[in-house]
């Protein structure tokens, strides 16, 4: 990881563990001021058909301090205005949040400072909407992105993040706790993600235990991988096919809820809360 990161970036500063939570035979960064798993990352990263990292981000993302790649999208829930405007510390223009709900609110007691909190029954209930896609959540070829964020929640079935346009239709993304095959009233207690017409990804560890949990979800362009506390966790249910027809869609992203229709898919609302989005 060493020779990968001064070769590729010419830094000599050390992310070991920030490329430890990700994958380090093919290393994405997920870089943090605060602690080596503390941010919510999402990324879209350029890569050689070789598999060598030929460039980092999206829309041109500015270069940190240190010349470390800053995300397009972090939400950390301490920079808001207004009481319900949740400022986007990113590089990406137009991405501020928008409270949602009355059960989205920002509460002390993050894992980090302040969190996003939702309450509520139904995925749709209550969220931190961003009013853009962020970037496309395509599982194709060429394509390269990373979702991860910190969570707390006991509830089976809770949704974290989704990918659409306000409800459930084709190619729309939630990241879950699911069951493979789910359907109304039957939810699950590991992370994963469930895509309309695509089917469900599902892990093994259980995160509704009232715990904070890291969760990563990353796709190299061929390899679609997630981390639970900075442990590879194996997919019980793999079904986003890797190929040209599996393209995300949506022009929104929402943080803490999901679009509804997607209880069907054994969506509910997360009753918990969300740092470092």
């Amino acid at each position: 990881m060493t020779n990968w990161y001064t070769q590729a970036c010419k830094q000599t500063t050390n992310i070991k563990h920030q490329l430890n939570i990700m994958n380090p035979t093919n290393p994405t960064i997920v870089l943090s001021s605060r602690n080596s798993q503390a941010r919510f990352r999402l990324f879209r990263f350029a890569a050689s058909r070789a598999g060598k990292l030929a460039a980092c981000l999206l829309l041109g993302a500015s270069t940190s301090l240190f010349g470390q790649p800053v995300p397009v999208l972090h939400l950390s829930f301490d920079n808001v205005v207004s009481v319900t405007n949740v400022i986007n510390d990113g590089s990406g223009s137009g991405m501020d949040g928008a409270l949602y709900g009355a059960g989205a609110t920002i509460v002390p007691g993050g894992k980090f400072g302040n969190c996003l909190q939702v309450t509520g029954v139904g995925s749709a209930d209550a969220s931190c909407r961003i009013a853009s896609a962020v970037v496309p959540l395509n599982v194709t070829d060429g394509s390269a992105w990373t979702v991860a964020m910190w969570i707390k929640s006991s509830t089976q079935g809770g949704t974290w993040a989704y990918q659409g346009d306000g409800g459930w239709a084709a190619n729309n993304t939630t990241f879950a706790m699911v069951v493979n095959s789910g359907s109304t009233g039957v939810n699950g207690p590991a992370a994963g993600g469930v895509r309309y017409g695509q089917g469900w990804q599902q892990g093994t560890a259980v995160v509704d235990n009232g715990q904070w949990h890291h969760i990563v979800f990353t796709f190299d362009g061929t390899n679609k991988l997630q981390y639970v506390d900075a442990v590879l966790d194996p997919w019980v249910a793999n079904g986003w096919a890797v190929g040209s027809g599996d393209s995300g869609v949506g022009s929104q992203f929402w943080i803490g809820g999901g679009g509804p229709g997607g209880e069907g898919d054994g969506q509910v609302c997360l009753n918990g809360l969300v740092d470092e989005a």
